[in-house]
């Protein structure tokens, strides 16, 4: 009796396991585990027509003095129709006498997060600016050439690129842009205004375009509330009368990691 109460209970012990423990089959397939794919932000671009409006940029001189003058050294700018002979419509028109052998003429415009900008998010900058120039290209003149000497750059920075008066009584701002034909970490040397017309005819409008090599692309970081500013303008070693109408303004920024 002993020995058959141990067999039943033996039976009874691999029954049980048999409905507790599913078999392979009734297990289903095997549990898989994925990895989100995050997707970085494309890619946006800012372009802008003077045709109209000013389109929210600002114009201001840096690198003279007091002691030179606004109306000595003939600084002027605003929205104005474009010359005679080009095409219709308005350009954005800056002019300045580069009686400090040294004028910087520019350009800036906030961004920010009703632009698609994102809080301290950094981004490579490529620029492309247009711009109706008089200045015939490879002839000489005071200080430089007229064209060859008037270096045009563009970029971004974190801060408002602001003018202010240093210790040597000379008004600068607060923008790397570098000197003449080098640029900076904040503004790239994208050429010059030289507009293709040979020296020696009569000087005729020409529209130009530069554009920042993809190889000198310049990086910005947005500040906590998500706001940057754009730059573009001319500095100039020809010591003179320069004038431009600047047609359009485009900056590509593109999304980096870490």
């Amino acid at each position: 009796m002993r020995a058959t109460r141990i067999a039943m209970s033996a039976l009874a012990a691999v029954a049980l396991s048999a409905l507790v423990a599913p078999t392979a089959a009734s297990a289903g397939p095997a549990r898989t585990t994925s990895t989100p794919t995050t997707v970085a932000p494309a890619p946006k671009t800012y372009s802008y027509s003077f045709a109209g409006t000013a389109q929210g940029w600002q114009a201001d001189f840096a690198d003279y003095s007091p002691e030179q003058g606004e109306e000595s050294m003939e600084l002027k700018s605003g929205i104005a129709p474009l010359p005679a002979g080009t095409e219709h419509g308005n350009g954005f028109f800056i002019q300045g006498h580069n009686r400090s052998d040294d004028l910087f003429m520019f350009f800036k415009k906030r961004l920010g997060p009703a632009d698609g900008i994102l809080p301290g998010q950094r981004y490579s900058v490529q620029s492309s600016v247009s711009f109706w120039s008089k200045e015939p290209t490879g002839c000489l003149g005071s200080g430089g050439s007229a064209g060859g000497s008037v270096h045009v750059k563009a970029g971004a920075s974190t801060a408002e690129p602001r003018v202010y008066l240093d210790a040597a009584n000379h008004y600068r701002v607060t923008l790397g842009k570098g000197q003449q034909k080098n640029g900076g970490p904040e503004s790239a040397y994208l050429g010059n205004i030289e507009n293709g017309q040979e020296c020696g005819q009569a000087k005729k409008w020409t529209k130009v375009t530069r554009t920042s090599p993809s190889h000198t692309a310049l990086t910005v970081q947005a500040d906590a509330q998500g706001y940057l500013w754009l730059n573009a303008g001319t500095d100039s070693g020809y010591e003179g009368l320069t004038q431009l109408y600047y047609s359009n303004i485009t900056t590509t920024l593109t999304p980096r990691s870490g």
